[in-house]
């Protein structure tokens, strides 16, 4: 969804209007505002990283602990990861940290266009209760280690989902309305209590046979808060993604040491060939080492749009910008509430940041003034942060 197509972006239970917002012409604002959609609405998700520059890797981490209310949850945060196999296959690795709540529930379907069937590793037993009100349970199974399931579809590749092992999880199959069509379809419930969880996938989708050998996680000799570190095992080559909250976060095993967001190693017949970094600041693997750049930091005092008439999208900082190739990095502004916005770098030159798309805001008295639906204006400074990673890549 772009800035001019908002009528769904929901708002968290907390938001407060304030004497900038504008409403005028909007039939039934306070329903579209605060109604949960799946799908539409953006319930003040905040956007923590998106990188797309790595060698054969992706990632992208957003948080949507403000669709809740504070006192009830203040961590709800997703991280996928997509690898490279070759040239055809890629693997996801998907983290998701939840803190708050008595029950956790980690969901999953497939194309419900369509008919799949559901298989997995795990010896489950009937049961008839009923789950989330739609979802009549008819199989689960409590486990305490690694597990998969599959996805089958007569008319695609089948996805292998492995879950990483957590004590008293709940691994339930239930059939649920389809949604996209007419009749039934078969949903995969993990549930675990709280109050916190950190549940770790692993999707590869395949169409002979996954290319995956293994996959488990590492005990880190000292991690902080949440911090995950997984290993994967191919073929030709052992991958290992690690994960923290944020870029002051740390993981450090026997042979890896990391302070940042994230982080990425490749190796393979015993040698590191890999290292990619995002939102990070160090990362040693054996004898490799890489150094981060840091973050650049500062306000937006100015916006140009060319919806406006200017002659391009930009965002004007209060202090010039470095000298560096910034092309194609997350531009990753955060208003007074704490609402956050990713844009591409397209390039930079003295105190301007041009950008990918429209800002959808300008900078009007020190306050944030959103330029379409739902036309917020939000108290406070503009801030932005231009996210930093660094790789190397050994010829093999």
């Amino acid at each position: 969804m772009d800035e001019t197509d908002q009528y769904h972006r929901g708002g968290a239970p907390q938001r407060r209007f304030s004497e900038i917002d504008s409403v005028a012409g909007v039939e039934d604002f306070w329903f579209a505002r605060t109604r949960l959609k799946h799908g539409t609405t953006r319930t003040d998700g905040q956007l923590r990283l998106f990188a797309t520059d790595g060698p054969g890797v992706q990632v992208a981490e957003a948080d949507g602990h403000r669709a809740y209310s504070s006192e009830l949850v203040d961590r709800y945060r997703r991280t996928l990861v997509l690898v490279e196999i070759d040239a055809e296959d890629i693997y996801l690795v998907d983290i998701f940290r939840v803190r708050g709540g008595r029950v956790h529930d980690w969901m999953l379907h497939g194309p419900l266009q369509e008919d799949y069937t559901v298989d997995t590793s795990l010896d489950l037993a009937p049961r008839s209760d009923t789950r989330h009100e739609w979802l009549t349970q008819h199989h689960s199974a409590q486990t305490g280690g690694a597990w998969w399931a599959e996805f089958k579809t007569a008319s695609g590749p089948t996805v292998r989902t492995t879950m990483m092992p957590a004590k008293g999880t709940e691994v339930t199959l239930a059939q649920g309305p389809a949604m996209r069509r007419e009749g039934a379809q078969t949903f995969l419930d993990v549930r675990r209590a709280g109050p916190a969880s950190v549940f770790v996938a692993i999707h590869e989708p395949y169409t002979d046979r996954p290319k995956l050998r293994s996959v488990k996680l590492i005990a880190p000799a000292r991690a902080s808060d949440m911090a995950v570190a997984v290993q994967i095992v191919l073929p030709d080559r052992t991958d290992t993604v690690l994960s923290s909250l944020d870029e002051d976060g740390s993981i450090a095993t026997d042979d890896i040491d990391f302070r940042g967001r994230f982080g990425y190693l490749s190796s393979a017949n015993g040698r590191h060939r890999v290292l990619y970094m995002a939102d990070a600041s160090h990362l040693k693997a054996g004898r490799q080492k890489l150094e981060g750049v840091p973050a650049c930091t500062g306000d937006v005092v100015q916006t140009l749009s060319t919806d406006r008439g200017d002659a391009l999208n930009a965002l004007i900082t209060d202090i010039p910008l470095p000298d560096a190739d910034l092309a194609g990095k997350l531009c990753l502004t955060t208003d007074g509430d704490g609402s956050t916005r990713g844009f591409l770098v397209k390039s930079v030159g003295d105190n301007r940041i041009v950008i990918d798309r429209l800002p959808g805001m300008t900078v009007e008295n020190g306050d944030v003034k959103l330029q379409y639906f739902p036309n917020w204006g939000i108290p406070g400074r503009l801030s932005f942060r231009i996210v930093n990673s660094a790789w190397i890549v050994k010829k093999k």
